[in-house]
């Protein structure tokens, strides 16, 4: 028969996390069910071909799911209690030391990036169940109460367990990336914090931008790519895409103020063919609350090709999970 059919059918499953879509495509496909299946990231394509009425039908089962539900968490918008508790001992002078979190809530997330850690030198935090990718600070100011800026990744043992996980780049201050891999996939995860303008720490934001440049360019072969970060900017609804060029729909805007790193980002995004999540998958929320207003500093961004694997991101302060 070789490739040959009178009927192609592409269906397509959708679906919450572990409630067995894997295991239903693989009965159809191959006869037999199996269990316990590894996590879905991205589209598995399977197809089988039957006869039916004296007809070769091919149905093609996609098994979609992005169940890495990349989270960021901004603590330096967890002004009271938390953030106090978390980092005060995150000073230099006790470099070295891991603060636990009591995550009294269910955190349903595979990955999730913390893009202001506050944590200085070696200092780590510790969650139950999650691996700790950090990078942090390794110089403050002698005069500061406490560390500022550093990033990190936690992720989740059952997804670690699955994937081959390495640091890629911890080169520039602010900025980590991270390689999964495994048989069946490879995807790569950025965290960065850019301080804000006027800040008493060392900022070059064109500096940032180039970096940040160099690597998109350096890792976007290797697989899928997201980036997560606190850039401290608003670039109100200036388009991040060609717009008659790039098949990509226009964002939902609820901030419609911007500043110059909002214009820096904007370049960053047009040459590099990425585009935000915000405002096209998610909830769109002010995340940044402050005496001047309100404001959204916070992004997630991805190719544009790879948007529809994306179904859902969050942002969240550490109060939200920690309580």
């Amino acid at each position: 028969m070789g490739d040959s059919y009178d009927y192609l059918f592409k269906i397509i499953l959708v679906g919450d996390n572990d409630v067995g879509k894997t295991s239903f495509v693989r009965r159809f496909t191959t006869g037999h069910f199996q269990r316990d299946c590894k996590a879905t990231l991205g589209v598995d394509f399977t197809v089988q071909t039957i006869q039916l009425d004296g007809k070769i039908v091919k149905p093609s089962p996609l098994d979609t799911c992005i169940t890495v539900n990349t989270m960021m968490l901004n603590m330096r918008d967890t002004r009271r209690g938390h953030q106090r508790s978390l980092t005060d001992k995150g000073q230099t002078g006790h470099v070295g030391q891991n603060h636990k979190i009591n995550n009294n809530k269910q955190l349903n997330c595979g990955i999730f990036c913390v893009c202001e850690t506050c944590l200085v030198g070696n200092n780590k935090f510790d969650i139950e169940g999650y691996t700790v990718y950090g990078h942090n600070r390794l110089v403050t100011h002698l005069k500061a109460k406490r560390g500022s800026g550093g990033v990190g990744i936690f992720i989740k043992s059952s997804i670690g367990d699955q994937y081959k996980v390495k640091i890629l780049d911890k080169s520039v201050e602010g900025i980590l990336w991270l390689n999964y891999d495994n048989e069946q996939e490879t995807f790569c995860v950025c965290v960065c914090y850019l301080p804000p303008r006027g800040s008493s720490r060392s900022n070059d934001p064109e500096q940032f931008y180039a970096n940040l440049i160099n690597q998109v360019y350096m890792y976007q072969n290797i697989g899928h790519m997201y980036i997560v970060g606190d850039f401290n900017l608003r670039c109100s609804d200036i388009s991040d895409f060609i717009e008659g060029v790039d098949d990509v729909t226009p964002r939902e805007v609820i901030d419609y103020n911007s500043n110059a790193n909002g214009d820096l980002l904007i370049d960053f995004l047009v040459d590099c063919n990425l585009c935000m999540l915000n405002g096209r998958k998610g909830k769109q929320d002010f995340r940044c609350i402050s005496k001047p207003g309100k404001s959204v500093v916070d992004f997630i961004i991805t190719t544009h090709e790879n948007i529809h694997m994306c179904t859902n991101f969050d942002v969240r302060i550490m109060s939200d999970i920690t309580n």
